[in-house]
């Protein structure tokens, strides 16, 4: 089974020989570094560092979506800015399908909604979020950008730090939580403004 781990990973496995496969995303100072192909084998316990299967700048939050063979990536473009990258898997290798470039500073999270029609980005430095469709050959189209403001108590709460977004269940509310402001924002991801709902929930670090 295919997994992602926290700085940016996901998974495949191999019943018969106890094996599973990760991605996991990276920071990178060098060309031939990206997104490595990891493997657990859990009759010895072995984590082993397989590869590099996407050569990638900063591919530091990953999603992978296994029923389409689609690796959704942040990283940074040849400009150094922000950007989506969208993989396709095929082959045995990855296939860079799209680049898209994001506006703002500090890109942190990626996250798809369960019916995977969505899929929203943050920023943490900048404070600001897009969302995007997903159409059928599993590429964006952009719905809006929203950007946030705002402060709390702490030094280092002195603007808007937006630094994870996800769905309910339905697919329907998106939240997206402020370490900046101590807020979860919502938003109803089917209408067709990216405006949020109010009252948002104060006080808040996850």
């Amino acid at each position: 089974c295919w997994v992602c781990l926290g700085g940016g990973c996901q998974s495949i496995s191999d019943e018969q020989s106890r094996l599973n496969y990760f991605l996991v995303g990276s920071y990178t100072n060098e060309p031939d570094q990206g997104v490595y192909l990891v493997s657990y084998n859990e009759s010895d316990d072995l984590l082993i560092n397989e590869r590099v299967v996407v050569s990638a700048t900063d591919p530091s939050y990953l999603n992978w979506q296994p029923t389409i063979n689609k690796l959704y990536s942040i990283g940074r473009g040849l400009d150094k800015k922000s950007v989506i990258n969208v993989y396709d898997w095929k082959s045995n290798a990855f296939t860079k399908l799209k680049t898209y470039p994001i506006e703002g500073k500090g890109l942190c999270h990626i996250n798809i909604s369960d019916d995977r029609q969505q899929l929203a980005v943050v920023n943490y430095t900048t404070g600001n979020s897009e969302l995007f469709n997903i159409n059928k050959a599993g590429l964006l189209v952009s719905r809006g950008q929203f950007t946030n403001t705002g402060s709390s108590i702490t030094p280092r709460q002195r603007s808007a730090h937006l630094h994870f977004s996800g769905w309910d269940k339905q697919s329907r509310y998106l939240y997206l939580t402020d370490l900046g402001t101590d807020e979860i924002i919502v938003f109803d991801s089917l209408k067709s403004d990216f405006t949020p709902n109010t009252p948002t929930t104060k006080h808040t670090q996850h």
